[in-house]
Order: structure tokens, then sequence, then C-alpha cells
């Protein structure tokens, strides 16, 4: 029995879970979190935080979430198709 992956659906599901990860930090930068946020985590990985978040701006915001998505699906469909082809 071959376990094959759909690349459709495969990049489908990757594209929402990493969109929804970056559609959340937009989110937490709209609420003015960021910068906390952002320094939390750098903290947690031994990084001392230089960068500083800008303000929240919907049309950066937007064309992020919409690079991620479609570079996602992209990857998902590449990464089903060479799965599916080492299935063979």
């Amino acid at each position: 029995m071959q376990n094959t992956l759909d690349p459709h659906r495969t990049g489908l599901t990757l594209a929402t879970f990493v969109g929804c990860i970056h559609l959340l930090w937009t989110v937490i930068v709209a609420a003015g979190w960021g910068q906390a946020t952002a320094d939390f985590f750098l903290r947690l990985h031994f990084v001392k935080p230089v960068q500083v978040i800008d303000p929240f701006q919907f049309d950066l915001a937007a064309m992020l979430v919409a690079l991620v998505v479609a570079v996602s699906y992209c990857c998902g469909l590449l990464f089903a198709a060479i799965w599916n082809r080492l299935q063979r």
C-alpha cells in the first residue's frame, strides 16, 4: 500500500496553518503587544532584543499574510509532489 498525498490539499493545509500563525502575529501587533511578544520570545532564545516593532499598518499586514499563504501553498504542493514521487 502506497501512502500518497494530494498536492492541492497538502498545499492548502500548510498555507492555512502558516497563514494563521502570521495572522495571529498581525493581531498581536495591532493590539500593541508586538514589541513585548518579540522581546519575550527572543529572550527565551538567549538573544538580546534590539529589533523595534513598527506600528501596525493594515496594507503591510495584508501583504505579509497573502505572501506567506502563497509561498506556503507552493511549498506544500512541492512537498507532496516529491513525497509522491519517492513513494513509487
